[in-house]
């Protein structure tokens, strides 16, 4: 019973806070990836528009990796929102 009401919700916080940052670097890495060694994904197209200066066509997947980073970051400090004002 102490685990359910004391120690649990006193390690949300902290969890969470991790969870979002690791969030947000898993998704650098997984671009840095495609960038590096993908034939598909936002990294590629990238890095294909940069080889040949097309320098507008860069700016799509620029924003929509912007996108999706900042999606996460505010989608899981939605949930930490929550969980803090739920106990």
């Amino acid at each position: 019973a102490c685990l359910w009401k004391v120690t649990l919700p006193a390690i949300v916080p902290t969890v969470l806070a991790g969870v979002r940052v690791a969030g947000v670097i898993a998704c650098v890495i997984v671009f840095l990836a495609e960038m590096i060694a993908s034939t598909d994904g936002l990294g590629h197209m990238l890095t294909v528009a940069a080889r040949a200066y097309r320098t507008l066509d860069m700016f799509v997947p620029l924003v929509w990796i912007c996108a999706v980073g900042l999606a996460l970051n505010t989608f899981i400090g939605f949930v930490q929102r929550k969980l803090d004002h739920s106990g």
